[in-house]
């Protein structure tokens, strides 16, 4: 008998004939009363149904959730665009129109993602409150998804006589409410970009969900339901890929484990799913932002999608490596949520050293608790696995960062999953349970209500990276642009100045240096910064411009041409460098030529005008 029969068998048992019952649920006679017999001698371990009387309560519970979630991000609404929202939201002219087409060529795997940035900038522009708005909606319904899930999963076969069965909505409350107000979230929630964790979390634990409502015999339209979430995951984010694993491992845990005849049946189509992401990276158009784009090294004729970059960069071995010292840190967070930082410096592994090895040895003890608590303590062996599953993409394919907390999103509702029913097996009385839940979603959403104001402005979120990675240079780097765009120089120029100590390779820090003294019309020092740059990078066409720019400035005209004609040259579309040699050439009073200039800067840009000087 598969479980759906068990169910109704138990449902039934005493309201009709046994025959009857047999015929109804479409199984023998004889087996059915042997089953009958078999369950007299034990605790039921079926699926109970939910008292009708409780639906009302689970209401409320799911509804609590969301609104702690809204109160905990409610000091979130105004906060600034940060890091990458810069070029994807403020800089990207792809998200000014809802056109589908223009949409998949600009964000392919994450087309979901780039459709909602289109609608919120249809709805609002550029004003950050819908886009914040935005995200903190799907972190609450990605916080009721978790309570549906847990709520769903203590009530599987598997679990129907465990002591957290008892109070199953209790045990879901406290894990949503532990994924709402966790701080380790405040990353993907205040991050606009990175709504593409929670976007891609929320699709993940909705599949999961329905698929466990079908398999408890709901009706197929959960398994329907099921598929078309995991497939709108795989465009939201591409962690989304392990998704038809954890329905399988699901499967097992909850379902088939110790069955004569498992289902696998059921679970065996999601493994389609695996195809979406692979396949839509294969058509993904040249416009394609970096961001979603894998590395272009080529691979018979292709791409690697198991590398963001290129092997120069970050080897593979250092990247895995550190990946497990990475894997302890977030564990760490997630029980200990200290010292939040949007840009860690973290160390590189180049070989098993100690710290290494101690990581190595502390994932391997999580391990082997999880298999020999597998039968007395199953969701917390799911949880354990599924954590693991849900870090393991990001820890696999190759990017230049090899932490970041947004990427604990997901992997967090598996520790969500863990805490609620932990916390039902450590606190036994309701009274002790309630106050122990009640406790730790106030300190830990406090905990988020104060990260999420680092979070408002550019300027406290980089002061904030420079105090924690004091030695790294990208956030001196973007600290100084903040300096520099509020017009203090003087603290820009500090800032890029560290940025260079702790990268003197950095180029781009060598250009905004020599813009900072170049606005402060200090030209002969702004200089040499450009031709640093230049040194360092020989096709930086804004850095010969620039640099022409300020050899304008002080007169010296002919080595301004020659400098914008370099420009156009390494970029023959630059449209800047014709319009800044128009200005060189009007003060040579050279009208003509000037003229000429000005018409081709305004046929590739039509909106310059000739009175425009940019300078970056």
């Amino acid at each position: 008998m598969n479980p759906d029969q068990r169910r109704q068998a138990l449902e039934r048992k005493g309201k009709a004939p046994l025959s009857q019952i047999a015929r109804e649920i479409g199984v023998k006679e004889s087996r059915l009363r042997a089953f009958y017999e078999k369950e007299a001698a034990r605790p039921v371990r079926a699926v109970a149904p939910v008292p009708a009387a409780n639906r009302s309560t689970i209401l409320l519970l799911a509804l609590t959730v969301a609104a702690a979630a809204f109160l905990i991000y409610s000091n979130s609404l105004r906060s600034a665009f940060q890091f990458d929202d810069i070029p994807v939201v403020l800089k990207n002219p792809h998200i000014r129109s809802l056109d589908p087409g223009a949409l998949w060529n600009a964000f392919n795997t994450r087309f979901l993602v780039g459709l909602s940035l289109a609608a919120n900038y249809a709805a609002g522009g550029l004003e950050p409150f819908g886009y914040h708005l935005y995200n903190v909606a799907v972190h609450a319904a990605a916080s009721v998804a978790v309570f549906f899930l847990v709520l769903l999963t203590l009530r599987t076969p598997a679990m129907a006589a465990s002591p957290a069965a008892a109070r199953a909505a209790a045990c879901a409350a406290a894990a949503a409410l532990f994924f709402a107000a966790h701080p380790v979230q405040t990353q993907a929630v205040n991050y606009v970009w990175q709504r593409a964790a929670s976007m891609a979390a929320l699709a993940y634990v909705a599949s999961l969900a329905c698929y466990a409502k079908a398999r408890m015999g709901e009706g197929k339209g959960w398994y329907a339901a099921a598929f078309v979430a995991g497939f709108a995951g795989m465009f939201a984010k591409e962690t989304t890929f392990t998704l038809p694993l954890a329905i399988l491992f699901y499967e097992f845990a909850f379902f088939s484990a110790g069955e004569s005849r498992p289902q696998w049946g059921k679970a065996l189509p999601f493994l389609l799913l695996m195809a979406v992401v692979p396949i839509a990276l294969t058509r993904a158009d040249e416009i394609t932002l970096s961001l979603m784009r894998p590395s272009t090294v080529a691979v018979d004729g292709g791409f690697d999608a198991t590398r963001w970059v290129s092997e120069d960069v970050m080897t593979r071995k250092d990247y895995l490596l550190t990946q497990i010292s990475v894997a302890r840190t977030y564990l760490r967070l997630l029980v200990f949520p200290a010292d939040l930082n949007l840009d860690y410096d973290y160390p590189i592994s180049r070989s098993i050293d100690p710290r290494t090895l101690v990581s190595l040895l502390l994932h391997a003890g999580i391990a082997a608790a999880a298999f020999f608590l597998w039968k007395k303590e199953r969701a917390l062996s799911y949880a354990v696995g599924w954590f693991y599953l849900a870090l393991s993409i990001e820890s696999a394919v190759v990017q230049r960062d090899v932490i970041f907390e947004h990427r604990l999103y997901l992997p967090a509702a598996a520790a969500a999953l863990a805490w609620g029913v932990g916390l039902s097996r450590l606190f036994k009385d309701a009274r002790l349970f309630i106050a122990a839940v009640a406790v730790a979603t106030l300190a830990l959403g406090a905990v988020s209500w104060k990260r999420n104001e680092t979070w408002q402005t550019q300027r406290g979120l980089w002061e904030d990276v420079v105090r924690k990675s004091p030695k790294k240079a990208r956030g001196h780097y973007n600290l100084a642009n903040v300096y520099k765009r509020e017009k203090d120089l003087d603290k820009a120029i500090a800032s890029y100045g560290k940025a260079i100590e702790g990268d003197p390779k950095y180029v781009d820090a060598y250009l905004n240096l020599g813009n900072s003294y170049a606005y402060l019309q200090r030209f002969e020092e702004a200089i040499p910064f450009y031709e640093k740059a230049v040194s360092l990078d020989p096709k930086y066409a804004t850095a010969y411009m620039n640099m022409g720019n300020a050899h304008h400035s002080l007169g010296r005209h002919e080595k301004a041409l020659e400098l914008h004609r370099q420009a156009i040259a390494l970029k023959p579309r630059f449209a800047e460098a014709y319009l800044n040699m128009g200005n060189v050439y009007r003060s040579m009073s050279r009208s003509v030529e000037a003229e000429r200039a000005y018409a081709e800067s305004r046929r590739l840009k039509p909106a310059f005008e000739p009175k425009e000087r940019p300078t970056s």
